[in-house]
């Protein structure tokens, strides 16, 4: 089993990785020169597959800390967060193109 946990609003991002092929929902699409783009999550979309991929139900700001176990009801979760930079460009990353930061001090 894995366990997924969703990041709260206001958690601050890079973006560390660039997927062409996550989220085909995303309205804010990424690019490869984003790699590197530091931002704040200001909301997600959880989406649930069962064990062929085929799509089971798309979830609109899951409250941060949820805990995503795959199990009986289904069988991968991916999440595409909602993130804004200091410049109020906003983008939709997935869980897997993104690492969490420490803010500065």
């Amino acid at each position: 089993m894995e366990t997924i946990t969703v990041l709260p609003s206001g958690t601050r991002i890079q973006m560390t990785s660039f997927d062409a092929n996550g989220y085909w929902g995303r309205d804010f699409h990424p690019s490869e020169k984003d790699v590197g783009f530091i931002g704040f999550v200001v909301g997600n979309y959880v989406d649930t597959y069962d064990a062929e991929f085929s799509p089971l139900e798309t979830k609109k700001n899951v409250l941060g800390g949820t805990e995503l176990v795959d199990d009986e009801d289904y069988s991968f979760a991916d999440i595409c967060y909602v993130v804004v930079g200091a410049d109020g460009k906003k983008l939709e990353l997935m869980n897997h193109e993104i690492t969490k930061v420490q803010d500065p001090e």
